[in-house]
C-alpha cells in the first residue's frame, strides 16, 4: 500500500477545468493548481452570477497524451 505522501508527490501541479452554462456550453476555462499545503487538494476560482447554474468539468490531462 501506498503512503499519502507517496500519491501525493505523483499528482499533477495542474489540470484544465472547463466550466458551462446550463445548456452544456463551455463559457469560461480555467485552470486548477494543487495546493501549496501538500494536502492533495486542487484549488481554483471562478465568478458566476447570484443564481446562475454552472458545471465544473475537469479535462484529464493524460488524455491529451494519446492525442
Amino acid at each position: 500500500m501506498e503512503s499519502s505522501s507517496t500519491i501525493e508527490s505523483e499528482l499533477q501541479e495542474n489540470f484544465i477545468v472547463d466550466i458551462q452554462d446550463k445548456k452544456g456550453n463551455v463559457i469560461n476555462t480555467i485552470a486548477a493548481k494543487l495546493a501549496s499545503d501538500g494536502s492533495g487538494v486542487y484549488e481554483y476560482y471562478t465568478w458566476a452570477s447570484l443564481g446562475e447554474k454552472i458545471s465544473f468539468v475537469p479535462q484529464d490531462s493524460r488524455y491529451d497524451l494519446l492525442l
